[in-house]
């Protein structure tokens, strides 16, 4: 009996010094953000949560709005928004077929900058992407595992942010 009760004793001491597992994380953030952080893998969603919460710093700096307004997508999202600027009208959005964007895995948000609900990455690029870069190097100074698509040098992508993994797409 003796032995069972310091067998007891050391599982509740090696349980008391393991970390608590994180099983659902509090998004507080704006509706939309809920709904796409929502979306993405369990280990992506807390480091994108940390992200969101750099961004909203940034943002307040410049009196704007951050929201992430894409997280994970189906093929088919994935697919028509690559058709678009080839098959359909507009501006090539993407260079990632469908399966080839860490979106279609829950790896990967887009964000927008708002001001007085005004969406501001098309009218004013420049401002944003200094938003974008501010957040990348917050984030890069706290050690988050973000990439972001505005270091990419064929196709830059400034409101992209990539969890980062040590596994390619194959």
């Amino acid at each position: 009996m003796f032995r069972a009760f310091k067998k007891f004793i050391r599982r509740l001491i090696k349980r008391s010094k393991s970390p608590p597992k994180i099983t659902e994380l509090k998004l507080n953030f704006d509706s939309r953000t809920n709904k796409n952080l929502k979306t993405l893998n369990p280990t992506a969603k807390l480091e994108f949560t940390k992200l969101m919460q750099i961004a909203l710093k940034i943002a307040k700096v410049y009196g704007v709005e951050v929201k992430i307004i894409s997280g994970n997508r189906t093929y088919a999202e994935q697919q028509k928004i690559y058709d678009q600027g080839r098959k359909t009208p507009g501006p090539i959005r993407t260079k990632a077929k469908p399966g080839f964007s860490r979106h279609n895995f829950g790896l990967a948000a887009d964000f927008g900058i708002f001001r007085k609900g005004k969406y501001l990455d098309a009218s004013d690029p420049n401002f944003t992407k200094k938003i974008y870069k501010g957040i990348y190097n917050n984030a890069e100074a706290d050690g988050l595992k973000i990439e972001w698509g505005g270091n990419w040098k064929s196709f830059p992508d400034y409101p992209h942010f990539e969890y980062k993994t040590s596994l390619s797409l194959a």
